[in-house]
């Protein structure tokens, strides 16, 4: 990704004599997912586009959506995922990761599903800047969502035991 005279330029890795133009708007909603990826040494990005080829043959991104993953490839939403996800990798733990879809951001999503114990159990790592919606929808999801819950309140106390 680079800037360019009238917005962005991006560069894809296995196509990378072919250069896709963004606008400065979808680049700004992009930020999020980058400087995660950047912050994570072992992230990888994947993108899906849509774009167009103007007059001139040059490629300009449309719409674009990010998802960054671990180095095993599971999706992560930040960097506390991140640990989480490996905490359990390095254990050989049977897991699911479902990716967000249309759940909103202010609702909790499970950082993995263990699939390896007596009964399947979801995994949640609440950022510390969480708001009340965030926590009062995780409560609901401890006590009605089905399976037994996990939470780690990341960033505000240790990574608990993961047996």
């Amino acid at each position: 990704m680079a800037a360019d005279r009238f917005g962005h330029r991006l560069i894809v890795k296995r196509l990378p004599k072919f250069p896709f133009l963004l606008d400065d708007g979808i680049h700004r909603r992009m930020t999020a997912k980058l400087s995660l990826v950047d912050a994570l040494r072992d992230a990888h990005l994947i993108v899906i586009a849509t774009f167009g080829l103007d007059a001139n043959g040059v490629a300009k991104i449309d719409a674009i959506a990010l998802m960054a993953v671990t180095d095993t490839w599971i999706p992560i939403e930040h960097s506390f995922h991140a640990e989480l996800v490996a905490a359990l990798t390095r254990r050989g733990a049977s897991l699911l990761k479902g990716p967000r879809y249309n759940l909103g951001a202010d609702r909790p999503l499970a950082g993995a599903v263990r699939q390896d114990g007596a009964a399947p159990g979801a995994l949640y790592a609440v950022p510390p800047k969480a708001e009340d919606a965030y926590r009062f929808a995780l409560d609901a999801l401890e006590t009605d969502g089905g399976m037994a819950s996990w939470v780690w309140n990341a960033g505000i106390e240790a990574v608990p035991g993961l047996q």
